[in-house]
């Protein structure tokens, strides 16, 4: 298996544990989702986003010009259905990004987008953006499920091993 295959695979097991969470979200009353609980971001929907919004964020900047378009824009705090939808831009320019890149293009180098307060400039891999955003939506999905067990609500834990060779994924959009 190729490192961008390898790529490929992790995104679509990251695609595949979002929906889950999101079907765990469906059954949950409003206020519970929307309820802050004084995490990295307030509520379980406001990490959801969070996670969706680095994705695209950062895919958007490694990716050749024009890159993915802009999500939907969603009020804040969001609803669940803002969330699907942005779920499914989400995914649909992750896959697009994923179907375009090749092992040449891992070591392509670009501008990393400085956050208010950086002032050094560096320049990064494509490889280490899909390294980063690896790391990113695991920490994430490590607090979503802490939070969903404050509650006594059985997150939608998902190995990779269960993943891969036991369980199928939830769908192919």
């Amino acid at each position: 298996m190729s490192e961008v295959e390898a790529f490929r695979e992790w995104a679509e097991y990251n695609i595949d544990a979002r929906e889950r969470y999101l079907a765990v979200f469906e059954k949950l009353p409003k206020e519970e989702l929307t309820r802050d609980r004084g995490a990295s971001y307030p509520s379980l929907l406001g990490i959801q986003c969070h996670i969706l919004g680095a994705q695209w964020w950062w895919l958007k900047n490694a990716s050749p010009p024009p890159g993915p378009a802009e999500p939907t824009d969603f009020p804040e705090p969001p609803s669940l259905e803002h969330v699907q939808r942005f779920e499914r831009e989400v995914d649909a320019a992750v896959r697009e990004f994923f179907h375009q890149l090749s092992e040449v293009e891992l070591d392509r180098k670009y501008p990393a987008p400085r956050p208010a307060g950086y002032s050094q400039e560096i320049e990064i891999t494509v490889r280490d953006t899909l390294l980063h955003l690896l790391e990113e939506e695991m920490q994430h999905r490590g607090e979503l499920n802490a939070l969903l067990w404050q509650q006594d609500v059985e997150p939608p834990v998902l190995d990779w091993i269960d993943w891969k060779y036991i369980q199928r994924p939830l769908s192919r959009r």
